[in-house]
């Protein structure tokens, strides 16, 4: 045994414990010839950052993500949009019968119905315009107008179909009305 050098008994003890050694080296941990442990920086050096190339390529990886994410997001927000509209108008036109039912007269508007308590819904739609409400819905004479009770948004591009009284189910358009009849209903335009 004495013909080993001190690298010798060194590797045989880390590897073997039937040499006696606890098979980890004299420090707990073997590094063969001084080699250091992967992630650490070599002495007197410090650790670097990320190279161009690596930069260039999470950029480049970021913005796939966005340019498939994006649309979907985009679409999906139009049809909440829409989804919005439609709950909002049969809200107001629902609680609308109530209004009149209760009360001999109709709403007159949507703030009528938000100060009578029966429905919370704004004076814009989700696109930001004014509804458009049937003449029976805006009267707020006594008694009550026994009309068609009918609230409408003119979609997105401002320019759906809200004619009241309705002669039938409007016909579904591109970006078009979505809105709630008490005779015919609830109708939305294409998304």
């Amino acid at each position: 045994m004495g013909s080993r050098s001190r690298c010798d008994r060194l590797l045989a003890s880390a590897v073997s414990p039937a040499l006696g050694g606890d098979g980890a080296g004299s420090r707990g941990v073997f590094h063969p010839r001084g080699a250091r442990p992967l992630g650490q920086p070599a002495r007197g050096t410090q650790p670097q950052g990320f190279t161009l190339i690596e930069l260039l390529i999470g950029v480049s990886i970021i913005g796939m993500l966005m340019a498939i994410a994006l649309p979907n997001l985009l679409s999906a927000q139009n049809r909440s949009r829409y989804v919005q509209a439609a709950a909002d108008s049969k809200t107001a036109v629902t609680q609308g019968i109530v209004y009149s039912q209760e009360k001999d007269a109709n709403p007159g508007s949507l703030k009528g119905l938000r100060e009578a308590g029966y429905a919370n819904i704004g004076d814009t739609d989700p696109w930001g315009s004014p509804w458009v409400t049937s003449a029976a819905f805006a009267d707020s004479g006594t008694p009550a107008n026994l009309g068609e009770m009918g609230l409408c948004s003119q979609g997105p591009r401002h320019t759906g179909d809200c004619t009241f009284p309705m002669t039938g189910p409007p016909v579904s358009q591109q970006a078009g009305s979505v809105g709630y009849s008490s005779i015919y209903g609830f109708w939305q335009g294409s998304v």
